[in-house]
């Protein structure tokens, strides 16, 4: 996946369907911080993020082109795609620039 190679920190890449179910996930090969319970967990809260959150600000200030948060564990990066949304990790040393490459390699899939 083209996205992964961007940075070895990228940790993870996840499709997100309009439903908020991931139709495509592909993870670096490195281990998680994170238990399979805990990612899990935190599936549906960026889904319902994506889903509630962003569906309900669009009204207001139109659609989006990006979400970025970053914690000191963890970026995530957020961006529209296909009807969906891609969502990837990444560890936070990678720089917010990277949104720009991603943009590009979805707008040439």
């Amino acid at each position: 996946m083209k996205i992964l190679e961007l940075s070895e920190g990228i940790r993870g890449v996840h499709v997100v369907d309009q439903q908020g179910r991931i139709i495509v996930e592909k993870d670096a090969e490195v281990k998680s911080y994170l238990s399979d319970e805990a990612r899990e967990n935190l599936r549906g809260v960026w889904a319902a993020i994506f889903q509630g959150v962003l569906g309900k600000l669009a009204e207001y200030w139109g659609d989006p082109q990006s979400l970025h948060s970053k914690f000191s564990k963890v970026s995530v990066f957020g961006l529209p795609h296909a009807g969906g949304a891609v969502v990837v990790m990444a560890e936070p040393s990678v720089p917010l620039t990277t949104i720009s490459e991603i943009q590009q390699i979805l707008k040439n899939a």
